[in-house]
């Protein structure tokens, strides 16, 4: 976003954020003054939202440990694998039958 908002800057290119009007930077006669001031208020939102970012990673990290303090389980429910399974994959790695014929054994095609 930085590199983005840099090459617009250096271009020439007249900016306006709808959301954020301190970025706006048609409003400055002075092109060098309206740079300046967008660039800088730019910086500041930049910094904001990366410490916040920071933040909630690491609210996020607290959240998950605590989590599994107690017990929480975290990702897909694990499956227990057909009877099959061995007799299947032996099969299948022997040559005997196709990843497609596997599949179907395992009724997951």
């Amino acid at each position: 976003m930085k590199d983005e908002w840099k090459d617009l800057s250096d271009r020439g290119i007249k900016v306006k954020v709808l959301d954020t009007p301190l970025l706006d930077t048609s409003k400055y006669d002075d092109e060098l003054m309206g740079k300046f001031v967008s660039d800088v208020v730019f910086s500041v939102l930049s910094y904001v939202a990366d410490n916040e970012r920071k933040n909630i990673k690491e609210r996020q990290k607290e959240g998950i440990a605590v989590a599994k303090t107690k017990g929480v389980k975290f990702g897909r429910p694990s499956i227990p694998c057909p009877d099959n399974y061995e007799v299947v994959i032996k099969d299948w790695r022997e040559g005997k039958i196709q990843a497609v014929d596997a599949m179907k054994q395992f009724m997951i095609l």
